[in-house]
C-alpha cells in the first residue's frame, strides 16, 4: 500500500496552492490522485507524479502564450471549458502554479452538459448569457481566457452555445484586448489516456516550471463565482489564507478520510462544491477522486446525470459517497442506486436540502446520511467528513475554528452569520488585510438544535421567506423539500408574497407530465401527489398550509421552472416567469362575489358536506363533530380584536370553506339582489357541518339572522350543552366530610414547559413540604420529554439539575390514558394535589373547538375521583381573566363564582369558563375540592427576568426598533411576575380553606399593587434608545396605531414588524389616553385579591413592578435578540 505523506498546511510554513502539486510530486509520486471511469475494459489509475507532470505541461504551455507579467499583479486567466473533470482541474492547477489567478467561469445555463439529460435546457439567448459572462470578464479585470480550440476557431455545431457565447465576446468593444488561448488537449497533457489501457511511463527528463515566490497571505489565488441566480452571477475572490483553511477543513472532521475514493464526478468543477469536493481533499489529505474518463478527440464531455454519476461510483470502486440532493432523492427511488448508497462508508449531502421524508427513509434502510453546510464566501464551515448521526443527519456540527453567530428572523429560527477570527477569514472583498474585521451573512436560515447547543440545521434562505399581507412569514424551503421527495414531482415552488396565503407551482417529472387542457388528467395527477402535500402541511404552521384551489400545475415540455446549474430553482425568475397564472389565481380565489352553485334550502346541506370535505381533503367528517378537532387548521391568534380584520391570522381551509359558501350563496341571488357578506369567522362560529348548514339554510330561508356570531342565548345554551357532555354525573350516596390533606404532598402538575409551569416546577423541587412530582406533558418518550424540560429551564435562568434526581418524575404521554399502568398505578396511590396549567392559546377558535381540552379535564376529574386516597387529590385549574372578557359592572370583580355572561366574547375565554364549570360538577358529585385560578397578565420573573420575547408586550416594544416610539398610556398594568404567580399558585393549592359548604372556590392572580404604563415604557424607551443608538419617542395610542397601519400595508416592511401581526389588538380600545376606572391595560377588568392576598404571603409581600424589573425583562429579550 502506498502510504500518502502529510503536507504542512498550518502555521508560517504552511504551503500554498501553488506549491501543493510540487510537493506531492517529490512526496507522493506513486500516490493515486484518480481513478477513472473504465474505458475499453480498463480501470485507470492517475497517480500523482502524472498530474503534476501534466501541470507542468500546461503551465509552460500557458506560460508561453501569455508571455511576461508582474508576478505583484498577476492576470487573471479564466477557464472557459466543458466540465471535463481530469483536464479541467489539471489546466486549474496549471494555471496557479505559474503565479497567475485562475477564475472558474459559469457556462450558461443552456449548455447541454449541465442540465439534467431528462428536460430541455432553459432558454436563455445567446445575448443573455454572453452578457453574463461579459460581465464577469469585466468586473475580475480578466485578460485571458482558456477555451477549446474548436470552439475558439468556429469550427462548431450550430447548437453550440459555448461556441457562440466565445463568439459574441468578440464583438463586443470591451473584450477586444481578451486574449484567447486554446485549452491544451489530453493528446498533450495526457498522452497515454488517448490510449485506453498504457500505463503510465514518468518522464524523469521533464523540465519542470522555476520554483515561484510564495504569494502573500492576502492575495487573490482563485475566482470563483454565484449561480447568477437574481440578475449576473458575482465574482468571489479566495485569498491564499482563505484556500489554506480550506485545506484544513478535512482534518477537523469526524474521521480520517485519507485513502478513502470519492464520487468526485458528481459536482461541475467551476463551482465551489466541485473545488471543495474533487481539489481540496485529494492535494490536501489523500483522498481519491473518482472521476468520468476524459472525452478523447471529437467526443462529448460526460454528461453529469444520476445514472452516469451512479455507473461512475461503482465502477471506479466510490467508497465515500458525496452527493447533491436530487441524485440522492433519485436512487433513493432505485435498488442499485440504494445498494450503491448502502454499501459506502458514508454518503454525505451538499449543495442544498435533501427532503427530510427521502432523508429518513434512506437511513431507516441503512445508509449512513450526512449533511455538510458551506458557501464559496466561508468554505465548508462544519464538521466534514461529518459524524454519522441517524436520524439526526440534518443537523450541523460547527468547526470550532469558525466564528458564528445567529440573527434571529422570528419563528425561533436564525440566520447563519459568519465573522472572521484568527482562524477562519470569509472571502468577502477584493482586497483584504490581514486584521480587518469581515462579516458575512450567509442569507441561510437555521434552526438551532433543542438540547445540543451550537448545533444547527438549515432550513432554507431568507430569500425564500414569503410574507403574507397579514406579516406571517412562510418558510418555503422544507415545504418545498417534502413535496419534491415525491418521485412523480421534478419541482415546487411556494409563492404568495404580499397575498393573504401561499401557492405552489408544481412541475411535474419526467413521464408525468399533463396536458394543461385536460383537467381530468390535471385532477388525477393532483390526487397521485396530495399525500406529499399533506405531509408537508403536517410539517408547516397553519399560515402555510397548502389548500388543492392554491396548486398551479405548470407543463415542463412547455415551460420548465427555470434553473441554475445546480438544478435549484431560480426563486425569482420563476415568479416573473409564471406571474400572469399566479395574479389569475388569486384573482378568482380572492373574488368571493361570483360563480359557484345555486344554492336551495333542498340541497344545502349535500353542498356544504361536499365543500367541507374537498377543503379538508379527508373522506371521513362527523357532521356534528367540531371541524378544528378533524383537521381544519388552527391558526395562532393573539388577541380577540384582530379577528374581524381580512388580514388577520385566521385558518386557511376555514377561508376556503367560507368563500365557497359565500360564492354559492351571492349565485343564488337572494335578497332582491344584494350580494351577501359572510361573517369573516364563519366557521370558527359555526364549526360543525350541521351548524354551516343551518346558517346557510336560515340565510336562503330569507332571515335577517346573519349576524357574525351566535345570539346571547343560544352561546349560553352552547357552554351549558358542553358542560352537561363532560360533567361527573351526580352520586347517589351522600357525600362524605371533605378533610384537610394530610402530608406528604405528591404533585401531578401539566403543562411543565410553559412559563408558569416551568417556574411552579422549579419552586416544588425546593419545597420541602412537597415528596414528588409528576410532571405530565406531551412527547414521545421519557427522554425526549426530560430534554425539552431542560432546554425550557435553563433558557429561562433556572436550573435543571434536579431533572436527574428521583423528585421529579417525567411521565411521557399525550393523555392520563397513555400512561404506563405502572406509574398511572402509582399515582392513584399517592397523588394529593393536581395543578392543570397546559393549555393551548388561541383566540380565533370557537368554543367548540376546545372540546379535547373538555376531554383532559374530565379524564383528571376520574383520575382524581378514582384514586385510593382517604382524602381525593385536590384540583388547581389554571384558568383565565378571559374567562371575565364581558364583565360589564363599574365594580371590580370578587372572587367568587360569577355569571355565564361574563365569559362570552372568545371562544378561549368561554372555554375555560366550561372547564371551571365541568370542574364545580366534580365538587357537586364526587366531593373534589376545586380552586379556579383566574390568572392575569404574568411579566417576567423577578428572578431572571424571563418573559417570552413572541408574548404581545415584547412584540410592542420590539417595534420601536422601526418605529422609533412607543405609545403611552394612563393605563395602569397589573402584571404579576412570572415566578411570584408560581409560588402564589402553590400556597393558593396548600392552603387549607375547604370544608363540606365549600369545595370549589375562586382566586384571582393578579398584582395586588399595579404599576402605571408610563412608568414602564418610559424607562424601556431610555433602554432601548441607548440599545440602538437612536431616540425612542413616546407618542400618543393613536399615533402609533397609525405607524402600525401604515407599515401593515407595505409587506416588505411589514415582515419586519411583528407588531403588525396583532394589530387588532393595536386598533382595539387596548390602550387609552385617559384613565378608566375598574379596568386596567388591554381594557381588562380590575380584580379582587383580598382573599387570595390572605392566602398566599408570595402575592401579598409582592412589591410593585418598577425599574430594576423592565431592566431584567430588557437584558433577558436583549439575550433572545429581541431587537437585532
Amino acid at each position: 500500500m502506498v502510504i500518502f505523506h502529510r503536507p504542512n498546511l498550518y502555521g508560517p510554513s504552511a504551503l500554498g496552492l501553488d506549491a501543493l502539486v510540487d510537493f506531492h510530486l517529490h512526496n507522493n509520486p506513486d500516490y493515486p490522485f484518480a481513478q477513472l471511469t473504465p474505458r475499453d475494459g480498463h480501470l485507470t489509475t492517475v497517480t500523482w507524479r502524472e498530474v503534476a507532470e501534466a501541470v507542468h505541461i500546461a503551465g509552460r504551455f500557458l506560460k508561453d502564450n501569455i508571455g511576461p507579467f508582474d508576478a505583484r499583479s498577476p492576470p487573471v486567466v479564466a477557464i472557459f471549458a466543458p466540465d471535463d473533470g481530469l483536464i479541467y482541474t489539471t489546466i486549474q492547477l496549471a494555471i496557479i502554479r505559474i503565479g497567475l489567478i485562475v477564475s472558474l467561469l459559469l457556462l450558461c445555463e443552456g449548455f447541454a452538459p449541465l442540465v439534467d439529460w431528462r428536460f430541455q435546457p432553459l432558454s436563455i439567448s445567446t445575448r443573455n448569457s454572453t452578457a453574463a459572462v461579459s460581465h464577469l470578464l469585466h468586473t475580475t479585470s480578466c485578460s485571458h481566457l482558456v477555451a477549446p480550440e474548436e470552439q475558439i476557431n468556429g469550427d462548431m455545431a450550430p447548437q453550440d452555445v459555448l461556441g457562440q457565447q466565445i463568439a459574441s465576446l468578440r464583438l463586443l468593444s470591451e473584450h477586444r484586448h481578451l486574449k484567447l488561448i486554446s485549452q491544451p488537449r489530453i493528446s498533450f497533457v495526457y498522452a497515454r489516456l488517448e490510449s485506453p489501457g498504457m500505463p503510465f511511463v514518468p518522464d524523469y527528463n521533464l523540465q519542470l516550471l522555476p520554483a515561484l515566490t510564495p504569494r502573500s497571505s492576502w492575495s487573490t489565488v482563485m475566482i470563483l463565482h454565484s449561480s447568477g441566480s437574481t440578475k449576473f452571477p458575482k465574482p468571489i475572490y479566495l485569498h491564499n489564507t482563505a484556500f489554506e483553511e480550506w485545506l484544513q477543513a478535512p482534518y477537523e472532521g469526524a474521521q480520517s478520510i485519507t485513502g478513502k475514493v470519492i464520487s468526485s464526478m458528481a459536482y461541475p468543477k467551476f463551482h465551489a462544491g466541485g473545488v471543495e469536493i474533487c481539489l481540496v481533499p485529494t492535494i490536501a489529505a489523500g483522498t481519491i477522486a473518482g472521476l468520468f474518463y476524459p472525452a478523447l478527440r471529437n467526443e462529448p464531455v460526460p454528461q453529469i446525470t444520476s445514472e452516469s454519476v451512479m455507473e461512475a461510483c461503482l465502477a471506479t470502486g466510490v467508497n465515500f459517497l458525496w452527493l447533491p440532493p436530487l441524485t440522492i432523492s433519485e436512487w433513493a427511488n432505485s435498488a442499485k442506486g440504494l445498494k450503491l448508497m448502502q454499501d459506502s462508508e458514508i454518503v454525505m449531502i451538499g449543495g442544498g436540502p435533501l427532503p427530510k421524508e427521502v432523508g429518513d427513509r434512506v437511513v431507516g434502510q441503512g445508509v449512513r446520511l450526512a449533511s455538510v453546510w458551506g458557501a464559496t464566501e466561508v468554505g465548508y464551515v462544519v464538521e466534514w467528513p461529518a459524524r454519522i448521526q441517524g436520524l439526526d443527519w440534518q443537523w450541523q456540527i460547527p468547526r470550532k475554528t469558525v466564528n458564528y453567530h445567529f440573527k434571529p428572523v422570528g419563528n425561533n429560527l436564525f440566520e447563519i452569520i459568519i465573522t472572521s477570527c484568527p482562524t477562519h477569514h470569509p472571502s468577502i472583498t477584493r482586497s483584504l488585510v490581514g486584521d480587518e474585521p469581515t462579516t458575512w451573512e450567509s442569507r441561510d436560515i437555521a434552526e438551532k438544535h433543542p438540547t445540543r447547543p451550537g448545533v444547527f440545521r438549515v432550513l432554507g434562505r431568507t430569500d425564500d421567506q414569503i410574507v403574507l399581507s397579514n406579516a406571517e412569514k412562510t418558510n418555503a424551503g422544507p415545504i418545498e423539500d417534502t413535496i419534491q421527495s415525491d418521485a412523480k414531482v421534478r419541482g415546487a415552488l411556494l409563492f404568495g408574497h404580499g397575498k393573504p396565503f401561499n401557492g405552489v407551482l408544481i412541475e411535474p417529472s419526467f413521464g408525468h407530465e399533463v396536458s394543461l387542457d385536460d383537467a381530468k388528467a390535471v385532477d388525477a395527477f393532483l390526487n397521485s401527489i396530495w399525500p406529499s402535500i399533506d405531509t408537508a402541511n403536517s410539517l408547516a404552521p397553519s399560515h402555510s398550509r397548502l389548500v388543492r384551489d392554491m396548486v398551479i400545475v405548470i407543463d415542463p415540455r412547455i415551460t420548465p421552472l427555470p434553473r441554475t446549474p445546480k438544478h435549484t430553482v431560480i426563486r425569482s425568475a420563476a415568479w416573473r416567469l409564471f406571474a400572469s397564472e399566479i395574479e389569475q389565481l388569486y384573482a378568482g380565489i380572492e373574488d368571493d362575489r361570483e360563480g359557484g352553485d345555486f344554492l336551495e334550502v333542498s340541497n344545502v346541506s349535500e353542498f356544504v358536506s361536499g365543500v367541507v370535505h374537498q377543503v379538508m381533503g379527508i373522506t371521513k367528517i362527523r357532521e356534528d363533530y367540531d371541524l378544528f378537532s378533524q383537521g381544519c387548521d388552527r391558526l395562532f391568534a393573539l388577541f380577540t380584536p384582530s379577528l374581524h380584520l381580512p388580514n388577520s391570522s385566521v385558518s386557511l381551509k376555514a377561508t376556503f370553506i367560507r368563500r365557497a359558501i359565500q360564492r354559492a350563496l351571492n349565485s343564488s341571488q337572494i335578497h332582491d339582489d344584494r350580494k351577501l357578506d359572510v361573517p369573516y369567522l364563519l366557521v370558527y362560529n359555526f364549526p360543525t357541518v350541521q351548524r354551516l348548514t343551518e346558517w346557510a339554510k336560515t340565510v336562503l330561508s330569507g332571515s335577517d339572522n346573519r349576524e357574525s356570531s351566535e345570539s346571547i342565548d343560544s352561546r349560553i345554551v352552547a357552554i351549558q350543552d358542553m358542560v352537561g357532555k363532560y360533567s361527573l354525573a351526580p352520586r347517589e350516596s351522600q357525600l362524605e366530610s371533605v378533610g384537610p390533606q394530610c402530608a406528604p404532598i405528591i404533585l401531578l402538575i401539566t403543562g411543565t414547559t410553559g412559563a408558569l409551569g416551568s417556574h411552579m416546577l422549579s419552586q416544588a423541587v425546593g419545597d420541602c413540604r412537597i415528596r414528588r412530582i409528576y410532571a405530565l406533558g406531551r412527547a414521545s418518550c421519557k427522554a425526549q420529554l426530560q430534554a425539552k424540560q431542560k432546554v425550557i429551564l435553563e433558557s429561562r435562568g433556572l436550573s435543571s439539575k434536579f431533572l436527574s434526581g428521583t423528585k421529579v418524575v417525567m411521565v411521557a404521554a399525550e393523555t392520563l390514558d397513555d400512561v404506563p399502568a405502572e406509574t398511572l398505578t402509582e399515582m392513584k396511590h399517592t397523588v394529593t394535589h393536581i395543578f392543570h396549567n397546559s393549555y393551548p392559546l388561541n383566540f380565533n377558535l370557537g368554543m367548540a373547538a376546545f372540546e379535547p381540552q373538555f376531554a383532559t379535564v374530565r379524564a383528571l376529574i376520574n383520575f382524581a375521583a378514582t384514586t385510593s386516597l382517604a382524602a381525593k387529590p385536590r384540583i388547581i385549574f389554571a384558568s383565565s381573566v378571559g374567562t371575565l372578557q364581558n364583565w360589564q359592572h363599574p365594580e371590580w370583580v370578587p372572587e367568587t363564582k360569577v355569571d355565564i355572561e361574563t365569559a362570552l366574547g372568545t371562544g378561549y375565554g368561554e372555554s375555560k369558563r366550561v372547564c371551571e364549570l365541568v370542574l364545580q360538577s366534580a365538587a357537586d358529585a364526587a366531593g373534589l375540592e376545586i380552586v379556579n385560578v383566574r390568572i392575569g397578565q404574568l411579566c417576567g420573573s423577578r428572578s431572571t427576568g424571563d418573559w417570552n420575547p413572541t408574548d404581545w408586550f415584547p412584540i410592542l416594544v420590539a417595534s420601536c426598533k422601526y418605529l422609533a416610539c412607543l405609545p403611552d398610556s394612563a393605563d395602569v398594568c397589573a402584571w404579576l411576575p412570572t415566578d411570584t404567580a408560581a409560588m402564589a399558585m402553590l400556597d393558593i393549592g396548600f392552603h387549607d380553606r375547604f370544608d363540606s359548604s365549600s369545595r370549589v372556590i375562586y382566586r384571582h392572580l393578579v398584582h395586588p399593587r399595579p404599576s402605571s404604563w408610563n412608568r414602564l415604557v418610559t424607562h424601556l424607551s431610555t433602554l432601548c434608545a441607548r440599545y440602538l443608538g437612536h431616540p425612542v419617542d413616546l407618542v400618543s395610542p393613536d399615533q402609533w396605531v397609525n405607524k402600525i397601519r401604515n407599515a401593515a400595508s407595505r409587506p416588505a416592511e411589514a415582515g419586519k414588524i411583528d407588531a403588525v401581526k396583532l394589530i387588532g389588538l393595536w386598533t382595539s380600545d387596548a390602550l387609552a389616553a385617559n384613565t378608566r376606572p375598574a379596568r386596567e391595560v388591554l381594557n381588562l377588568p380590575r380584580l379582587q385579591t383580598w382573599v387570595t392576598e390572605s392566602e398566599s404571603p408570595a402575592l401579598r409581600s409582592c412589591e410593585p413592578t418598577c425599574e430594576a424589573d423592565v431592566d431584567k425583562w430588557f437584558f433577558y429579550w436583549m439575550k433572545h435578540d429581541l431587537l437585532r
